[in-house]
C-alpha cells in the first residue's frame, strides 16, 4: 500500500470545537488571511527585564565566568550579570567527544538565560596509565592497580570474614557489570545488596590488606535481566550493579569503555583480549592477568569440554580459548574480557560466565554487545551521566529500514513515535515523531498547537507501534505513555509566519525502556541538506483516515536554493520555504509515493557511518500534482534550542 499525497500538515485547523474531523491547513493566500485565528503560544515573561543569569554549577566541569568590566574571570557559582561569557571544559580524567565549535562557551543573554547549556562529561575510559601488559590461572602478576583501573573485586560479607567471590568491570562512576550468578545463593535466589561489598583500585585479594589506591563501596542494588540460572543454562548471565555512591576517578580507578554506539567490528577468531582475576580459589593473593584468544563458534564446538558443549547453543555466549596453559578459574566469574583498539583504548566485550573448574580449558563469556541498550537504560535511570551517543544504531531487526510505500516493521524503525490527542475519553492519532532520548520525542509544533497550546495531559505518545490505532495490540514491546511537558518553539506562530519554527519537543511522563523496537535516533547539528541525496520517512498518513499499518517512503532531498528554484518567482509556495527548511520530493517525481496527512511531525532520517540521524521534521506540503514537494524543518538549526530547553 502506498502513502497517498494529500496535504502534509497535520495542523488540525479547528473551525469549531465541534468539528470532529477537521481539515488540514494548506499553504495558500486564504490560509494566510486566517492566520489571526492561530494564536501564538503563550510565553511567560517577567514584567521587568532579567538582570542576571542563574549560577552555573557542575562537579565535572572547570567553569570560569568573564563578566563585563571585570579584568579576571570569576567562579560561576553565583548569579551572573547580563553579557557574561562562561567558559567551561571537562575536569582532568574526564572528556566529552565530538563537540562543535563554540560549545565550550555560553553567554548570559538579555532575557536572563544562557545561550548554551552545560554539556556532560564522562570519565576517560579504557586508558591504563601503568606500564604495558603482556593470568588468572597460570597467569602473570599485575604489578599495579593502574594497569587495569576498571577491575572491581566483589566480596561476600555473610561469611565470618569477607570472602572474594567474583570480579566486575566499572562502566561509570556509580555502576559496574558482573555475572548474575555471582549474586545468587545456593537455592538460585538473588541475595540482597547488603550481603556484598566491592573494592576498586585493589591489587590484593584479602580485604584486610589496606592499599593506598583502593576505594571500598557498598552495593545499592543488583539488577538482572531475565537471568536463567542453572535451570536455563545460565542464560542472560549478566548483572548491572549500582553502588551506594560514586567512586572518585583517579589514575587507579577508571571505567572501561563500552561500545555504546555498537560501532566496533565483530571479534574474529584469534583476536586476543585481556582478562583479570585471582586465578581461582587457591592461594593466589595478587591480581593476575592473561591474554586469551576469541574462538569462532564452530572451532569452539570441537575444543570445548563435553560437559560444556550444551552452553555453546546460547546466543548470548561466545568462546575464549587457552593461551600458554592459562585460562579463567573459580573466583574470576564476572570479570571483564577487554579488547584494545589500534590506539590502545580498551573496550569491554565479554563477562566471565562458564568454565571448567578442574582444569584450564575453553570458557564461555557473556556477550556484552547484546546488552548495551539494557545497560545504558539502567544507568540513565539512576544517574545523569552522558553515555556517549546510544542512538541511531539499534539491534538488528527483521528488515533494515524502509521501502517506498512498503510496510515498515516496528523494530526496523525503532525511533518512530506516534502522537495522540485525548478528548472526551477518545485517544486519536494525529502525528508522527522521533524518539531522540529515552524521555524525549521530537515533533512539529503544529501537531500540538491547535486553537491554542495543548495541555500536556491531552497528549499521549506510543513507541514501538506498527498499527496506528491506540487500542490495537501490536505485541509486548509497545510502550504507551502520557506527556509531562510540551515545549514548542517560542517563535512559532503558524500560517502567519509560513510555519517557520515548526518544531516541538515532548517530555515523556515515563521514559522508554530501550529495546530492538524502541530505540532513539541521533541528533546532529552538523547536517547539511544535499540535493539528490536520499532521505527516509515513515508514517501512518493516508488522507482523512490514518492508515492502519506503519508505512514508509524514500524521498530525494533538495537544499533550500534548489527548492526555491523549483517554483516560479510569483508562486505562493515559495513563501513557505522559510530559511529553516529544506525540501524533499518523490524519487519518481510524482505524488504517488509521497507523504500525507498524519505524517506531519515524523522524522526525516539519513544514515552516516552506519548510524541514523534525524535531519528533518515533516512540516508542510507544497505544489500541485505535477510539482509536489514537501517542506522539512532543518533540525540541525534547532539542536542548540532542543538541548537548552531539555537539558539534553
Amino acid at each position: 500500500m502506498l502513502l497517498r499525497v494529500l496535504v502534509l500538515l497535520s495542523l488540525l485547523a479547528l473551525a469549531s470545537q465541534d468539528d470532529a474531523e477537521s481539515e488540514i491547513v494548506f499553504p495558500s493566500s486564504a490560509s494566510a488571511t486566517k492566520s489571526s485565528k492561530v494564536p501564538k503560544p503563550s510565553v511567560s515573561a517577567s514584567s521587568t527585564p532579567a538582570r542576571t543569569c542563574p549560577p552555573l554549577l557542575s562537579s565535572l566541569l572547570d567553569l570560569a565566568c568573564h563578566a563585563p568590566g571585570r579584568e579576571r574571570p570569576q567562579p560561576c557559582g553565583q548569579a551572573q550579570p547580563l553579557g557574561t561569557v562562561a567558559s567551561f571544559d571537562c575536569k582532568p580524567l574526564f572528556e566529552r567527544r565530538s563537540l562543535p565549535d563554540g560549545a565550550r562557551f555560553s553567554r548570559c543573554e538579555a532575557d536572563g538565560t544562557w545561550s548554551r547549556p552545560l554539556f556532560a562529561c564522562t570519565p576517560v575510559c579504557g586508558r591504563p596509565t601503568g606500564k604495558g601488559v603482556a593470568f588468572v590461572r597460570n597467569g602473570q602478576n599485575v604489578s599495579s592497580a593502574v594497569e587495569f583501573p576498571w577491575h572491581v573485586v566483589v566480596y561476600n560479607k555473610t561469611e565470618t570474614a569477607p570472602e572474594q567471590i567474583c570480579g566486575g568491570s566499572l562502566v561509570s562512576p556509580k555502576f559496574f557489570v558482573s555475572a548474575a550468578h555471582c549474586f545468587e545463593d545456593e537455592n538460585g535466589q538473588l541475595r540482597p545488596p547488603t550481603a556484598f561489598v566491592s573494592a576498586v583500585g585493589k591489587r590484593f585479594r584479602d580485604l584486610n590488606v589496606v592499599e593506598g589506591t583502593e576505594q571500598r563501596i557498598e552495593l545499592k542494588q543488583i539488577i538482572v535481566k531475565d537471568y536463567g540460572g542453572f535451570r536455563l543454562l545460565y542464560a542472560n548471565d549478566i548483572a548491572l550493579v549500582e553502588l551506594q555512591g560514586e567512586v572518585t576517578i583517579t589514575a587507579t580507578v577508571m571505567p572501561i569503555c563500552v561500545d555504546w554506539k555498537r560501532a566496533r567490528p565483530p571479534l574474529r577468531g584469534g583476536d586476543e583480549g585481556i582478562v583479570v582475576g585471582f586465578g581461582g580459589s587457591g592461594n593466589l593473593e595478587a591480581l593476575q592477568f592473561s591474554r586469551l584468544p576469541f574462538i569462532d563458534l564452530e572451532v569452539c564446538k570441537g575444543q570445548v569440554p563435553d560437559r560444556l558443549l550444551v552452553y555453546t547453543a546460547l546466543k548470548d555466549k561466545f568462546c575464549v580459548g587457552v593461551s600458554n596453559g592459562s585460562s579463567v578459574g573459580k573466583g574470576d566469574s564476572g570479570g571483564g574480557l577487554a579488547f584494545a583498539t589500534p590506539d590502545r583504548q580498551w573496550f569491554l566485550e565479554g563477562i566471565v560466565s562458564i568454565g571448567d573448574a578442574r582444569r584450564a580449558a575453553v570458557s564461555l563469556f557473556t556477550k556484552v554487545s547484546l546488552y548495551v541498550p539494557w545497560i545504558s537504560s539502567g544507568i540513565r535511570d539512576q544517574e545523569p551521566v552522558d553515555i556517549q551517543e546510544t542512538c541511531g544504531k539499534p539491534p538488528p531487526g527483521p528488515s533494515e529500514l524502509l521501502q517506498d510505500g512498503d510496510s515498515a516493521l516496528g523494530d526496523s524503525l525503532p525511533w518512530h513515535a506516534a502522537v495522540y490527542h485525548r478528548e472526551q475519553n477518545v485517544t486519536r492519532f494525529v502525528c508522527g515523531g522521533s524518539l531522540i532520548s529515552r524521555c524525549l520525542v521530537l515533533t512539529a509544533a503544529h501537531c500540538v498547537l491547535l486553537s491554542g497550546p495543548l495541555q500536556p495531559q491531552k497528549v499521549s505518545v506510543a513507541l514501538g507501534k506498527y498499527l496506528s490505532d491506540w487500542q490495537s495490540e501490536d505485541g509486548p514491546n509497545v510502550m504507551k505513555t502520557d506527556v509531562k511537558a510540551v515545549h514548542t518553539h517560542p517563535s512559532y506562530s503558524g500560517a502567519g509566519a509560513r510555519y517557520s519554527f515548526d518544531i516541538a519537543v515532548l517530555e515523556l511522563e515515563t521514559c522508554a525502556d530501550i529495546s530492538a523496537t524502541v530505540y532513539p535516533v541521533c541528533l546532529d547539528d552538523g547536517f547539511k541538506p544535499t540535493t539528490g541525496k536520499t532521505i527516509k520517512i515513515a508514517g501512518w498518513g493516508g488522507g482523512r483516515k490514518a492508515l492502519a499499518e506503519l508505512e514508509s517512503v524514500l524521498l530525494k532531498q533538495l537544499d533550500r536554493p534548489d527548492c526555491l528554484a523549483s517554483f516560479n518567482a510569483t508562486d505562493r509556495y515559495r513563501l513557505y520555504v522559510t530559511p529553516d527548511k529544506f525540501c524533499a520530493r518523490s524519487r519518481e517525481g510524482s505524488h504517488h509515493s509521497g507523504l500525507a496527512k498524519g505524517d506531519s511531525g515524523g522524522g526525516a532520517h539519513v544514515k552516516r557511518d552506519g548510524v541514523w540521524y534525524v535531519a528533518g521534521i515533516v512540516s508542510v506540503g507544497l505544489g500541485d500534482r505535477d510539482n509536489y514537494l514537501f517542506g522539512l524543518v532543518d533540525v540541525a538549526q534547532y539542536v542548540p534550542w532542543v538541548k537548552r530547553v531539555t537539558k539534553l
